[in-house]
This record gives structure tokens, C-alpha cells and sequence, in this order.
């Protein structure tokens, strides 16, 4: 409020985020470090000690890519929730960040054998057809259905049935 910050004498000025980028990683690895103090289940996935007793969380250099990236206009308030985005996507012991759908990435890929899919290659969304195989192979099941198709959520599949004017049988 600006009648409370006219009380003080003295202000000091601190440099967005986004003109520190070199404070970024040790951010995110500090970030993720007060998360896993708050959920066993992260410290136990995503962090471990080093021979001289401190710990770090294991952080993809994806992630930090990403965040380097990112236009972080609420500070660090966006870097954490793209940590907490990670922590959700994450299957292995290393915080990993999903490319966004639908989006191609600047960057290439660095190995084309890679089992993740290539960042350059849009998603493509299901035909009519396939929605309706979908379908009848989870017997109606619009959940189990958006699963099959790679679909993010039932709602997602839904939108896309009425998009095509096709009517679910639940």
C-alpha cells in the first residue's frame, strides 16, 4: 500500500528476475528443496546429498532451459510454479518439465533417437473415427477413452466430441 511504503526512509531497489537470469538454477534447486521439506514423497524422488552432507534436488537442464526462458514477470512466484508443474510431470528421479502441446520448441532435439517425442512435431488430435474406436473399445468410458487417445483429461475429449457434433453414449 502506498501510505505504509511512504513511512519508510530508506528503499532499496532489487533487480527483477528476469535481469538476474544467473540466479535462476540455484533458485529452482532452493525452490525445490523447500518443497521436498513440505512432501517426503519429493525429498525422497527428486533429492539427494553429496559427499560433504549437502543436498540438492536433481533438476533436468531442460527445466532450467525452460525457466531461463520463461518471461518470469511474477519473479519468483512463476519460477515456482513451473517447479510445481515439473514435480507433477515427472516420472523418474530428476524434475523434468513436459514441452507444452501444441507448441514447437526453438531448440532441436539432441539426439533423433530419443524416446521422448521430437519438440518440432505438433500433436495432432484424433479424427471422428478414432474417437468413436476409442469409445466403443473402453464401452463408453469417455475417461478411459481420453486415456487411450493421449488425450489430457475426459473434458479434453469432450470438447473435441462436440467440436465434430458427435454425441457420447454415457
Amino acid at each position: 500500500k502506498h501510505d505504509f511504503v511512504a513511512r519508510f526512509t530508506s528503499r532499496i531497489e532489487v533487480p527483477s528476475l528476469a535481469s538476474r537470469r544467473e540466479d535462476v538454477p540455484l533458485l529452482l534447486n532452493e525452490l525445490a528443496l523447500r518443497a521436498a521439506e513440505k512432501s517426503p514423497d519429493v525429498a525422497a524422488r527428486f533429492v539427494t546429498t553429496d559427499a560433504n552432507g549437502r543436498r540438492f534436488a536433481r533438476v533436468s537442464p531442460s527445466l532450467v532451459t525452460r525457466a531461463l526462458r520463461e518471461p518470469l514477470s511474477a519473479n519468483v512466484r512463476s519460477l515456482d510454479a513451473l517447479l510445481w508443474e515439473a514435480l507433477r510431470g515427472s516420472d523418474g528421479d530428476e524434475i523434468r518439465v513436459r514441452a507444452k502441446r501444441g507448441v514447437a520448441r526453438s531448440t532441436p532435439s539432441t539426439s533423433p533417437a530419443s524416446s521422448e517425442p521430437s519438440p518440432k512435431t505438433p500433436r495432432v488430435e484424433p479424427t471422428p473415427v478414432q474417437i468413436s474406436d476409442a469409445l466403443a473399445a473402453a464401452k463408453g468410458n469417455i475417461t478411459h477413452a481420453a486415456k487411450a487417445l493421449g488425450m489430457s483429461s475426459r473434458f479434453a475429449l469432450k470438447r473435441l466430441m462436440l467440436r465434430h457434433k458427435m454425441e457420447s453414449e454415457t
